[in-house]
């Protein structure tokens, strides 16, 4: 039996056994908004998720090795990790909702869209590059040696006005 290939999942990571007031308020408000949409809480393996079964039972919890969320860079590095969408292949996009963000309407009509990313605009952009599977994103600085830098961002660098990994939607069309 062929397995169905599902719409989209909308996955939240949690790293505290506690999320503060605001962040209750969003993740209920993504929930409020997330009708007929598979929704789970991505945790760290040693996390305490008992406040969060009991806050919201209907919502499943899939656990991941503690280093992943440990840090800023350790999750932008698993954000970016092909195998961590291999967990949602049989979903055609991966939703990530952040603590700091809510869903204010229903994302079950993204596949009307035709993008493989959705995410956050950015009014003035930032350039980056890559280099050996490497990704360098420019930052505002004032040594000589960083200015150099900056010139090697503006002469070879590409330029996006859309990112911010709080709230995005990501397609597996293009492999993610």
């Amino acid at each position: 039996m062929l397995s169905q290939v599902k719409s989209l999942i909308q996955v939240t990571p949690i790293w505290r056994s506690v999320l503060t007031p605001s962040e209750h308020a969003n993740v209920a408000e993504s929930l409020a908004n997330s009708q007929g949409v598979h929704v789970e809480f991505l945790a760290p393996e040693s996390l305490d998720v008992s406040h969060y079964q009991y806050r919201y039972p209907s919502v499943q919890i899939r656990r991941i090795e503690d280093y992943h969320l440990a840090s800023i860079s350790s999750y932008n590095r698993l954000m970016l990790n092909e195998s961590f969408y291999a967990a949602y292949l049989h979903f055609e996009y991966v939703a990530i909702v952040q603590t700091d963000a809510y869903v204010r309407k229903s994302l079950n009509s993204i596949e009307d869209f035709e993008f493989d990313y959705l995410g956050a605009p950015w009014r003035e952009g930032v350039r980056y590059r890559s280099v050996n599977g490497r990704l360098f994103v420019e930052q505002p600085t004032v040594s000589r040696r960083k200015k150099i830098h900056q010139l090697a961002y503006k002469l070879i660098g590409r330029q996006v006005f859309v990112g911010n990994g709080g709230l995005g939607s990501r397609s597996q069309r293009n492999g993610w």
